[in-house]
């Protein structure tokens, strides 16, 4: 094992996390997405459209982070409050990406509201798993991923990833969409619907924790 650098302890985070709503305080970085940012993202774009030109500066979801560096062997975490909308039958959900490093992980923690995480392999295949409060869910390496709003309340939670990870967006659109959506069951639930290339559903599967290839 290296021997630590001789110097003293780093600068500690003062942070705090609101456990009833998601809040975190003390955030080195954060940011509001408007849906106004999110044009292509969801499959109905003519509901997305019709939401922007009602509430042209509506937030679809708000990320608070701290971070000390960027470096490898470090942690980044911080908490995404996704809001309850919907855009057509589809849930509302965060952009989605791929860890620019793609072998680096990240965990959730569900703190409040009802959620899905959508997971999709290097490969293809994908699973959602069902996240609320106290719930733990795991990325795993080389793993396209985003955080769905499936409940009638904010749904908020910790994540936590290596500092160096990175993000990649374009990774997400380059290979139009996740291969899966979560949209509305018409029975006030939800189920994972595939879709195309161009982000047309062809075809559903039922279940709080679906795996498909």
């Amino acid at each position: 094992m290296d021997n630590p650098p001789a110097r003293g302890l780093p600068p500690l985070p003062n942070v705090s996390i609101d456990l009833d709503s998601g809040r975190l305080t003390g955030a080195s970085s954060g940011y509001a997405k408007r849906f106004a940012e999110l044009r292509g993202v969801f499959a109905d774009d003519e509901a997305l459209t019709a939401l922007i030109e009602e509430r042209p500066e509506a937030v679809a979801y708000e990320v608070s982070e701290w971070r000390r560096s960027d470096e490898a062997g470090d942690l980044a975490f911080g908490t995404t409050v996704l809001q309850p909308v919907m855009v057509g039958r589809e849930f509302n959900m965060t952009r989605g990406h791929l860890h620019r490093v793609a072998d680096r992980t990240e965990m959730y923690l569900g703190l409040a509201g009802e959620g899905a995480l959508v997971l999709t392999g290097p490969d293809g295949p994908s699973r959602v798993v069902a996240l609320s409060r106290g719930s733990v869910a795991y990325v795993p390496p080389w793993t396209r991923h985003r955080a769905v709003n499936v409940g009638s309340t904010e749904f908020a939670f910790l994540f936590c990833y290596p500092a160096d990870a990175g993000q990649d967006y374009d990774a997400v659109e380059r290979g139009g969409g996740l291969p899966i959506m979560i949209v509305s069951d018409g029975q006030g639930g939800w189920r994972a619907e595939t879709r195309s290339r161009h982000l047309r559903g062809a075809g559903t599967v039922s279940g709080r924790d679906t795996g498909r290839d």
